[in-house]
């Protein structure tokens, strides 16, 4: 598990965080007692409790918005958007 924040430089924003389950690691360049640079690459998984859970298998009539957001709300999680359409794209 890693954990990531993004802090913006002013107060008009909040602090994103989100932890991240790690799926698979690799690494290039120099070795740990070489002298050059390394890198190292992880990939993974963003960590939603209750999401892998069958609380989460629920059907759902609305538009793909409303779906997001009721989502969000049954895991007790935050939803943000910066999409101001309301398109009218109801979901069966």
């Amino acid at each position: 598990m890693i954990s990531v924040a993004l802090r913006p430089k002013n107060d008009v924003y909040k602090t994103l965080r989100c932890d991240f389950v790690i799926k698979s690691m690799t690494t290039s360049g120099a070795g740990v007692t070489g002298a050059g640079k390394q890198t190292i690459s992880m990939s993974g998984d963003m960590f939603i409790p209750g999401l892998d859970t069958d609380k989460s298998c629920f059907g759902f009539i609305g538009t793909s918005k409303d779906a997001m957001k009721d989502t969000a709300r049954r895991l007790g999680a935050g939803f943000a958007s910066n999409d101001e359409d309301e398109s009218d794209d109801t979901q069966l």
